[in-house]
């Protein structure tokens, strides 16, 4: 099963340069009295993409075994390089630092998506 399922970089974000958009891993693989229990962590900026890679994944997996269980976690976060919180916070530094600091975007599942 782990060798057909989609690991690492599955699609780059065409607002950011040079950001993945979307990824997926395997986490955790346990074995346990013949039994074997594998996890899987989907991250995109786009919710609905992460479903449908989270989807494709339990379905691989349904193919194997006899029991999969679906944990979402936290919406997805498209960056905002025109936030006003962005824009405040490098207004902030150039008062601090006497120079400007640039804005960047992380592939990450982060806080981002329920706070924004």
């Amino acid at each position: 099963m782990i060798l057909v399922i989609q690991l690492g970089m599955l699609t780059m974000s065409r607002d950011v340069d040079g950001l993945v958009e979307t990824s997926t891993n395997l986490t955790v693989v346990e074995l346990n009295e013949g039994c074997a229990t594998t996890k899987t962590s989907q991250h995109s900026s786009i919710e609905s993409i992460e479903l449908a890679i989270s989807r494709q994944a339990k379905a691989v997996m349904e193919l194997a075994v006899s029991k999969t269980v679906y944990e979402f976690s936290c919406p997805g976060w498209t960056p905002n390089m025109e936030s006003v919180v962005l824009a405040r916070l490098q207004g902030v530094c150039k008062g601090l630092l006497e120079e400007d600091i640039e804005g960047k975007a992380v592939h990450a599942k982060l806080e981002c998506g329920i706070l924004s």
